[in-house]
């Protein structure tokens, strides 16, 4: 799962992502922008398709990943920066 993500990143190509809630899963066409590190969970900062905005997945709930031809730019940090509050807290 980790190499498409990988490629994703480099190519800046968007993902296919089938995502596990706990309710149910999910299959999400992301961009990602970000890897980040809460712990004990590492987090993939992504533009969601599916949603229209900034989205944080943890990375052990995407239960497969296939990259796909879509290519995308960086979003603006801004329209990012929001997603984050929240995600990591002081020690």
């Amino acid at each position: 799962m980790l190499r498409p993500v990988q490629e994703a990143f480099f190519a800046q190509r968007a993902l296919e992502l089938t995502y596990r809630t706990r309710e149910a899963a999910t299959v999400r066409v992301v961009e990602p922008h970000s890897l980040l590190l809460s712990w004990p969970a590492w987090y993939l900062l992504v533009w969601d398709h599916l949603r229209e905005a900034p989205r944080n997945l943890r990375l052990d709930r995407i239960e497969s990943a296939r990259l796909r031809q879509e290519a995308f730019a960086l979003r603006e940090v801004g329209a990012m920066k929001a997603e984050l509050a929240g995600l990591f807290t002081p020690v």
